[in-house]
């Protein structure tokens, strides 16, 4: 089980380079070059086969996390050295769906560099910047807060001016929170379900949409589900009247701190306010995180998800947290129209919508099923 996983893990991240932009070369190795030629051949110019192949990688990751779920006692203590290993593939793979890590780097290299401000010009003013011949979002200036801005300086110049070497620390950077994420995650399971928090845990560390869109595709919602639990957390916490007021004040700046590295979890200040009125405050954050999504249709990246999944995985309503589960299987499966087409015009548009929800017809049944794995 646990080697089936890692091994769909280790083809996930080869396949990854089917998608390295034809306007970078991110690794110039004699041994290799032949073998990532082919890859990218099969990319951009076999797109039924690759969509197969990515169906099958991504079927098989599914189910060895879900054989790994409902047998976790004879995995448990292994589970570090997985992450580690996880953590170390993803950090050279390339990040197939999105082009964001690279905005990441280039708005820290132009404060590093030019001394500008990212938040108040675009890449599109540096245009003979080499790094520019891959991004995708040159025309905007950054949409990410402050805190996340200044964080990504320090990979990034601890890489310049190799961009190979940025990518790398800046991926290890977002791995470290990353393993942050699960381990603040992992002490609200226990705080919330004492005898089932290590299968909470493990449905978070290993899921694969998180591991995919975390670690191979660089995202940094990590930081920022980090922060909102550690929030959580500090509020959760029996204390004396003293360290109550510390906890709270601790959990104003962690709060802020994830509001500041993105703007969406603004939307659960109400929840951490009245948080004593709330039956399940993590149920609700997940459903709101997720419901803000559908405020933009358009704009509903898989990577979003990451947000309210995370929650949902805390969830006290069995259907809630399978609904997280189905919602992660959907959110990779979209990826197959682009594959496929090469452009996320029409009919991409519909299609990815239709193979997000698909997962969710079955949640009833499998609701059942998992029931019946967390009885064990």
């Amino acid at each position: 089980m646990i080697w089936g996983f890692l091994i769909s893990f280790t083809l996930l991240c080869i396949y990854s380079f089917t998608r390295v932009d034809l306007n970078l070369t991110l690794y110039n190795f004699k041994l290799i070059t032949p073998y990532l030629n082919y890859l990218k051949q099969l990319g951009y110019y076999n797109r039924t086969i690759s969509t197969l192949i990515y169906l099958i990688l991504i079927i098989l990751i599914f189910f060895f996390y879900f054989k790994l779920i409902a047998n976790l006692s004879l995995f448990k203590n292994k589970l570090k050295y997985t992450l580690i290993f996880t953590s170390i593939l993803g950090m050279i793979a390339y990040p197939m769906f999105s082009h964001d890590i690279f905005n990441y780097l280039f708005n820290a290299k132009m404060i590093l560099v030019y001394q500008s401000n990212p938040h108040l010009h675009t890449a599109l003013e540096f245009a003979s910047d080499s790094w520019t011949r891959f991004m995708h979002n040159t025309h905007t200036a950054a949409p990410y807060g402050h805190a996340w801005t200044l964080i990504s300086l320090i990979p990034v110049y601890l890489g310049l001016p190799n961009f190979t070497l940025s990518l790398w620390f800046t991926k290890t950077l977002i791995t470290i929170f990353f393993f942050l994420e699960i381990y603040i995650f992992s002490r609200l399971a226990k705080v919330i379900f004492p005898k089932d928090f290590l299968k909470r845990t493990l449905t978070l560390a290993l899921n694969p949409l998180i591991l995919i869109e975390t670690l191979i595709m660089g995202h940094n919602d990590s930081l920022m589900m980090f922060f909102i639990f550690l929030s959580f957390y500090l509020l959760e916490i029996n204390s004396n009247i003293k360290n109550k007021v510390k906890n709270k004040i601790l959990s104003c700046i962690s709060f802020f701190a994830s509001v500041s590295v993105k703007y969406a979890t603004i939307v659960l200040a109400p929840i951490l306010i009245f948080k004593h009125k709330i039956k399940d405050i993590y149920s609700v954050s997940g459903l709101i995180l997720l419901l803000i999504l559908l405020s933009r249709p358009g704009q509903l990246n898989s990577w979003y998800l990451h947000w309210g999944i995370s929650f949902l995985l805390l969830s006290k309503n069995k259907r809630l947290t399978t609904l997280g589960i189905l919602l992660s299987i959907g959110g990779l499966l979209r990826y197959a129209p682009f594959i496929y087409y090469g452009h996320w015009s029409f009919p991409v548009t519909i299609q990815r919508w239709v193979l997000l929800i698909l997962p969710v017809v079955f949640i009833i049944p499998i609701t059942t099923i998992y029931e019946k794995i967390t009885k064990k």
